[in-house]
């Protein structure tokens, strides 16, 4: 089964927007001023869910294009965005590995947000972002922690590798150094890598409680 199908029925099942938390990622807010300098104009959410991080982008002034390989995420993005009045925005139905509908350099910044540490191959779909980005092009994307408090349940879940789990079809990847993931960014200038944590109210779907996220959040410039 694709990703976006897993996750169509993992987490997307419900199709009122209104039953999502719409609160955009806070360490997409607190970074926020990266794509103000770097005068990005059209950003990419890569999986982009129920479009809380589009939402937040277009009130701040950026055109945006969303990817997810869910048909269900994308129907309720696009419910949400078109009860706020939006414009300036695209949605595009495809996995993360290969985002053919888009051309090569044709954004000025990617936003991956919670996303990666659900991805078989993420050194594909990074590659995928340097094709996709403009030089000088900016990304800001995250990968789960050992200490994200969903490890402590899922690792006694299905093993698939090292500190790798599957979760009602979808895998989940925690890591326990940033070392792990520096060699995924050989087209990029690292600009930083931070370990964050962060509340996330329950989903409708799965995990409907509240839980902390622990994540190593890495902003990073294409070479």
């Amino acid at each position: 089964m694709k990703d976006g199908l897993a996750w169509n029925k993992k987490h997307y099942n419900v199709s009122n927007f209104e039953q999502y938390d719409l609160t955009p990622a806070p360490f997409l807010v607190s970074n926020l001023h990266y794509l103000k300098e770097n005068n990005s104009k059209l950003i990419l959410d890569a999986g982009c869910g129920q479009g809380r991080n589009l939402l937040f982008l277009l009130e701040n002034g950026f055109e945006v294009i969303g990817v997810d390989g869910a048909p269900n995420a994308l129907q309720v993005a696009s419910d949400l965005l078109r009860s706020k009045k939006m414009k300036k925005y695209t949605l595009i139905n495809q996995e993360l590995q290969d985002i053919s509908k888009l051309k090569n350099e044709t954004v000025d910044a990617i936003v991956s947000i919670t996303v990666l540490t659900h991805i078989f191959d993420p050194e594909k779909v990074i590659g995928e972002f340097s094709r996709i980005l403009k030089k000088d092009g900016l990304l800001i994307v995250d990968f789960a922690t050992i200490r994200d408090s969903t490890y402590e349940y899922i690792s006694k879940g299905t093993k698939l590798g090292q500190n790798m789990f599957l979760e009602q079809g979808t895998k989940v990847k925690y890591i326990e150094d940033k070392k792990e993931i520096i060699p995924l960014f050989k087209a990029f200038e690292i600009i930083s890598i931070n370990e964050e944590s962060f509340i996330e109210p329950g989903h409708p779907g799965s995990r409907p409680f509240e839980h902390e996220h622990s994540s190593y959040v890495v902003i990073a410039k294409k070479k």
